[in-house]
């Protein structure tokens, strides 16, 4: 409890000394700006500063209004015991019966208790969430596998993970606010990056060295002399991409136990069970996508072997 107080507090003194050097950093950017108008016209000068300035004040103070206008978000009952348990299973119960997803399937909420009508919805919208995973891992492993590029790997990763988490929130939740996206956002990350990178590097090698072997032993590139560079780039390849799968995989496990969870929980224990989660299901995606980065890297190869043979006085 002390420590979290102490991170709290290290974090808002932060947030305050970063928010001084933008106030700092963006007057003296609106001082250049008016003085190079002014030399035009002074007119011009104050009116395009005076509206920047005002642009800059209202992205400075839109946080702050967000987090005075929404209201505290609802809190989990402690335990199964708590007094509260019961009214908070009929309050969720009556939000699944206006959710989309479950109205679309035709969910039906007849059961014994709220409970076993809320563990049931939950389990429809997991299965539709673990599809959403599934085509979004795929697509991450594949596009920064192919790209091989640093800072647009990162981007596109990104990017995926904002788009999975609000895809996720809003197929459990219909529409949320601003402020519960927000808190996930920054819980979802908090969570992520508390995995151990070490662990995360064995598992990729134990999944990834007997696919490599069997995909490579097959392919056209075995049989190419001297091509020990090529196969270096496809494992690098296909590495790249799982790391990128597995992240995706793990933040689309740990959403989807935030947004079904129906008493308090230990971030810890939501850490391990999306690994393991994600583990399980990071083998089909490795085992359908990776074939076509070998295939691709292969036909390139073929291609230019056919071209080197046939125009032998071209150097590539």
């Amino acid at each position: 409890m002390l420590l979290n107080l102490t991170i709290k507090r290290a974090l808002l003194w932060i947030s305050i000394g970063l928010m001084i050097f933008f106030l700092v950093v963006a007057f003296n950017q609106l001082l250049s700006l008016y003085r190079n108008l002014s030399t035009v016209s002074t007119i011009l000068a104050i009116i395009i500063t005076s509206l920047a300035g005002l642009i800059l004040l209202a992205l400075l103070l839109f946080p702050v209004y967000i987090f005075i206008r929404f209201p505290r978000m609802e809190q989990l009952p402690e335990s199964k015991e708590d007094p509260e348990y019961p009214e908070y299973l009929k309050r969720q119960v009556e939000k699944m019966k206006r959710n989309r997803y479950l109205k679309s399937v035709r969910f039906d909420f007849s059961g014994t208790s709220d409970e076993q009508v809320l563990e049931e919805a939950y389990r429809v919208l997991k299965r539709r969430g673990d599809e959403m995973m599934r085509t979004d891992a795929s697509a991450v492993f594949l596009t920064t596998a192919v790209s091989q590029n640093g800072v647009l790997d990162g981007l596109t990763v990104l990017a995926a993970l904002v788009k999975l988490v609000y895809n996720l929130t809003t197929l459990y939740e219909n529409r949320p606010d601003l402020h519960r996206i927000t808190y996930l956002y920054g819980q979802i990350a908090g969570v992520v990056l508390l995995v151990r990178t070490i662990e995360d590097a064995d598992l990729i090698e134990d999944q990834v060295e007997p696919l490599m072997a069997s995909l490579l032993s097959g392919s056209v590139i075995s049989v190419i002399p001297g091509a020990v560079g090529i196969t270096t780039l496809i494992v690098n390849a296909v590495v790249e991409g799982t790391v990128n799968a597995l992240l995706t995989l793990r933040v689309g496990a740990i959403t989807q136990r935030y947004l079904s969870e129906t008493v308090q929980f230990d971030k810890r224990l939501i850490r391990r069970s999306a690994s393991l989660e994600a583990t399980k299901q990071l083998g089909s995606i490795l085992s359908e996508n990776a074939v076509l980065v070998v295939k691709s890297f292969a036909n390139a190869t073929k291609d230019a072997t056919k071209n080197a043979l046939r125009f032998p006085w071209r150097r590539v």
